[in-house]
């Protein structure tokens, strides 16, 4: 398995002139290939074609934990603990913060599980392992920890114990 290098081709002013033609007149190198790489010519100067009086941009936050749901068992997680919580009327509406980062529930659930269980951290005080373990390094993210775990994955996690049992 050799790795073949993309072309690179380097038009003239004239062939440069129009850029599209001249891009639709390398289109059987840019099929065979995948890309092709274009150096202009060094008088080129492209139009700017952006009305910045006009154009409004709406940032939206990145939800970096979302980054990381394509892993197939997280992303499997996510939606039995959504559906889990849609049917039992609590919905989860937004992954909540601590420490300026949104929380990864599916890591705080395997943490707190490994552990044994929410009961067990709480009556051996291991919240702070908790909170190691994620990297999160704030005073109140035990806290923090603990209202979410209690609040979005405590029901969670005696649901999947029950079922277990059964």
């Amino acid at each position: 398995n050799s790795m073949v290098e993309a072309p690179v081709l380097r038009p003239s002013e004239e062939e440069f002139a129009e850029p599209w033609r001249f891009l639709a007149s390398v289109r059987p190198l840019l099929e065979q290939y995948g890309m092709v790489r274009v150096i202009p010519p060094p008088t080129w100067k492209p139009r700017f074609m952006l009305d910045t009086c006009s154009v409004r941009v709406t940032v939206e936050p990145q939800r970096v934990h979302e980054l990381f749901e394509r892993d197939g068992v997280r992303m499997k997680f996510i939606a039995e603990l959504r559906e889990f919580l849609e049917a039992r009327g609590t919905p989860l509406a937004r992954i909540p913060v601590v420490a300026g980062r949104d929380l990864d529930l599916y890591k705080l659930y395997r943490t707190v599980t490994a552990i044994g269980g929410h009961h067990r951290v709480v009556a051996a005080r291991r919240w702070p392992e908790v909170v190691q373990t994620l990297g999160l390094a704030t005073a109140h993210s035990s806290y923090m920890l603990r209202q979410h775990y209690a609040k979005i994955l405590l029901g969670y996690e005696q649901h999947l114990e029950q079922s277990s049992r059964a």
